[in-house]
């Protein structure tokens, strides 16, 4: 049964347009349309929705950034993330020429890691390897790509590139590291992988520059990389960039006074470059296996409506747009309007001792069109679909207005399922912020909108008791 309670706030306005001068003539056109009562209504409403709790299918597990890690936990569940990632190299060696190999002294591939963004036991003990893919990985297409890529035959197992164990406190650290926002994970590279990736690379640059002018031609010397956790558990970390870092050195001589005397001094001064990382413009995708907690699948069960990241659990929902279209209707005058209609989910936080807490933003999209939505790189249109932030304030997810929607609904001879039923799916949103310099009104737009890889997350959704402010007003003539 639904539940439905309703305040509402009634303004009246006497219509006075009508008055004029004392004049016989005057002619009564518009008359009509002012002589009458305005009232505004604004209903306040909470409603139990139709809801559920629903497995999420595979998904588009492409990203910017990466995750990377394991964590098992008793209210959330178990959770593996590697991933997969061509590269991009810079199109010039930004070395000069008086740099040769007998200046290059090592190699690292870099994991930068927001410290912000580390879920679980910093300090816990993992290791990871790192592969390269091979030529087979090239004629991979994107768009074909899920959470559930498997890169067996992609690369050779019995051959990694490097392999490191490591944790994520930073604590072993220079006191620079340990202030800093951002965690680097360095992996050094030795022997035969070095000389790929340190001298022969630097040669492969002055003698064959065309390979590094475009992403394409450059996966022919290196299609990818797979990076895997291979021991421990109970931390994951969101990788903001991966980067194959050289180093090198050059010397100088400083004019120095020692002794009372003038001396020269030959010195050695340390540099880096980052010649290859992970971009926006070439594929990184995230592989990513996650099992509920039985707490979780017992929540379901038990009609609870609960989201989880990434991937794991969403919820279905109808949005009651016949009940809200029938109230408008009731008090439906001859110029009737509606002004807004916003809506918002109470939520609330899952308790755990791993830090794991709700998603930031949550996506509203017709339920048959969420494939497509995310497929097709859509944004949020206020129409089909809305995105929600999570005020912690209130405990709440407040959606931007559904005003389109309800009004394209309000023209409709009938409402379907299709127009009414939603999925509620955790998402990362790209948001720029402007302000107008003359008003100093601010106003968001969204950039960009992908499912959410960022952390693990989870939180019930309380769709018994959502809240809907419909504002519309309507003229009655006398």
């Amino acid at each position: 049964m639904k539940r439905f309670t309703q305040g509402a706030a009634i303004i009246t306005t006497a219509a006075i347009l009508g008055l004029s001068a004392c004049n016989d003539n005057n002619s009564p056109i518009g008359a009509g349309l002012v002589d009458g009562t305005v009232s505004i209504t604004v209903d306040s409403l909470t409603l139990s929705l139709d809801a559920e709790t629903t497995v999420a299918p595979k998904y588009d597990a492409r990203s910017t950034t990466n995750i990377i890690g394991r964590i098992t936990a008793p209210e959330y569940g178990e959770l593996s993330c590697e991933y997969i990632a061509r590269l991009m190299c810079a199109s010039q060696l930004p070395l000069p020429d008086s740099i040769t190999t007998e200046h290059l002294d090592s190699v690292s591939i870099l994991l930068r890691v927001p410290r912000n963004q580390i879920t679980g036991d910093s300090l816990a003990p993992q290791q990871l390897r790192v592969y390269l893919m091979n030529s087979k990985f090239n004629d991979v297409k994107a768009d074909t790509v899920t959470n559930e890529f498997n890169p067996d035959g992609f690369y050779d197992a019995s051959n990694p590139l490097v392999s490191k164990s490591y944790t994520l406190s930073g604590i072993a650290g220079s006191d620079v590291m340990l202030t800093s926002s951002l965690l680097t994970l360095p992996i050094k590279l030795t022997g035969d992988n070095y000389d790929k990736f340190g001298p022969d690379l630097v040669k492969q640059y002055r003698t064959n520059p065309d390979m590094f002018e475009w992403p394409k031609s450059f996966q022919a010397f290196l299609p990818g990389i797979y990076v895997k956790p291979v021991f421990g558990s109970g931390c994951i970390a969101n990788v903001e960039a991966t980067q194959f870092m050289l180093y090198y050195h050059t010397r100088y001589t400083s004019v120095e006074y020692k002794d009372n005397e003038v001396v020269e001094v030959e010195k050695v001064k340390k540099d880096s470059v980052s010649l290859i990382a992970t971009a926006p413009e070439v594929l990184s995708t995230n592989r990513i296996v996650y099992k509920p907690a039985p707490v979780l699948a017992a929540m379901q069960a038990q009609g609870k409506c609960i989201v989880t990241t990434p991937g794991g659990y969403q919820t279905r929902m109808t949005f009651p747009a016949e009940r809200i279209l029938d109230e408008y209707n009731r008090h439906d005058g001859s110029a009737s309007m509606i002004s807004n209609l916003n809506f918002a989910i109470p939520a609330s936080k899952i308790r755990n001792d791993y830090g794991i807490g709700v998603p930031p933003y949550l996506l509203m999209v017709k339920a048959s069109a969420a494939d497509q939505f995310f497929n097709e790189g859509k944004l949020p249109d206020g129409t089909g679909s809305f995105w929600g932030s999570y005020n912690s304030n209130n405990g709440e997810y407040v959606f931007t207005s559904l005003r389109d929607y309800i009004i394209e609904l309000s023209k409709k001879d009938k409402i379907t399922a299709e127009d009414t039923e939603f999925l509620i799916i955790p998402v990362n949103l790209g948001l720029e912020t402007n302000t107008n310099s003359y008003t100093g009104e601010t106003t968001t737009t969204v950039t960009s909108c992908t499912p959410y890889l960022t952390a693990p997350t989870m939180c019930e959704l309380h769709t018994d008791r959502a809240k809907i402010v419909f504002t519309y007003s309507a003229q009655y003539n006398k």
